[in-house]
């Protein structure tokens, strides 16, 4: 997903809150709606959305705790007006 200026605000929200709260879509007001392609939601406010397959994680020491860099597949991709 690439997120519009106007969205930035709630995504850095669930960003800081994400282990303590329960529903991120709720806690932030952002709306949920299917993938196309992939088991996961996304964001209906965000007008280009990425969908992939992530096939393997790539271990990262320690002091980078919550960056996860993975290798993936793009199974596919979409831009909404």
């Amino acid at each position: 997903m690439i997120p519009p200026v106007t969205i930035t605000e709630a995504l850095d929200r669930i960003d800081m809150n994400s282990t303590r709260v329960a529903d991120e879509f709720e806690f932030s007001g952002l709306t949920s709606i299917s993938a196309n392609e992939v088991n996961a939601p996304v964001i209906a406010e965000a007008p280009i959305q990425v969908e992939c397959h992530v096939f393997d994680t790539i271990e990262v020491s320690p002091h980078r705790e919550g960056c996860q860099p993975v290798s993936s597949q793009t199974l596919n991709s979409w831009f909404r007006n």
